[in-house]
């Protein structure tokens, strides 16, 4: 694996939350690479690309055709990784949820069991028809689609979410529920005990400051996140309040560290361990 650092062998894993491995977190390693990756962090899970908006394609190392599909799922049968979840699908004015087909298969035939969607248009009923549509084309892959509520999104709650997500009426639809936006809603950790997340589906993990610039957002969310306990949000609580079953993905990028020439191995042992040690003082 180029790039990555020296892999160790596979950390044991103690009986805990399942662990999942975004591809944020190391972003400069090819999706075979970022199983091995995982592995060698004794992750159970990965996050992948299998489709990115074409203005971004090249900043996301993505799954889009036949070869790549193969590579990574000889790296998975190597591994015994699975894939968690597919990124990314937004919900948008005036697209046919049909077009995700391709890109949600190729992810059910990895054995993928969820992808996140994103809602990007600002009439609700509409919005709401086209998260029900892009649910059912999922169940046709054996899929479940998981709402993603941001703050530069048009659902940026997660009461919002789980409104949302309840009048879409899709069996497959559930809520991920992302520590960062959590808290950049202006939300606290304790407020999670009031709420029946019965319909979380998929947890984020990063910790940042107590505030950040407006524009600064959206660098943030897919640019520069805090490793547990390098920020002040209440990661303990939060952990304490989520529902069981959820796997935990570690979506913590570091431009910082990549910058300054941190190995992705080291990067993401640095964000893998951490999360593992929060939720395992939180158990």
């Amino acid at each position: 694996m180029a790039g990555a650092g020296r892999l160790s062998p596979p950390i044991s894993r103690p009986a805990a939350r399942p662990l999942s491995l975004h591809h944020l977190t190391a972003l400069d390693v090819s999706p075979p690479d970022l199983v091995t990756l995982a592995a060698a962090l004794g992750c159970d899970h990965v996050c992948l690309f299998t489709q990115v908006e074409p203005e971004v394609r090249s900043l996301f190392p993505c799954v889009e055709d036949e070869a790549m599909v193969e590579a990574v799922a000889t790296r998975l049968r190597q591994t015994g990784l699975t894939v968690c979840d597919l990124e990314y699908f937004p919900v948008r004015p005036g697209l046919e949820m049909d077009a995700y087909r391709p890109a949600l298969d190729r992810g059910a035939r990895l054995g993928a069991g969820r992808a996140t969607a994103h809602i990007h248009d600002p009439d609700r009923d509409r919005a709401l028809g086209a998260f029900a549509a892009l649910c059912r084309v999922a169940s046709d892959c054996g899929l479940a689609v998981g709402l993603e509520f941001t703050h530069f999104s048009r659902v940026n709650s997660l009461a919002e979410a789980l409104a949302f997500v309840a009048d879409a009426g899709e069996p497959n639809g559930d809520v991920v529920l992302d520590a960062l936006h959590y808290f950049r809603s202006g939300e606290r950790a304790t407020d999670l005990a009031e709420m029946d997340l019965s319909r979380v589906g998929y947890v984020q993990v990063c910790d940042g400051p107590a505030a950040i610039a407006e524009a600064d957002r959206i660098a943030e969310a897919v640019g520069e996140r805090g490793v547990p306990g390098e920020g002040v949000f209440d990661l303990a609580t939060f952990v304490a309040n989520l529902p069981p079953g959820p796997a935990v993905a570690v979506e913590i990028p570091q431009a910082r560290r990549m910058a300054a020439g941190v190995p992705p191995l080291e990067r993401a042992r640095l964000a893998v361990e951490a999360t593992r040690g929060l939720l395992s003082a939180g158990r």
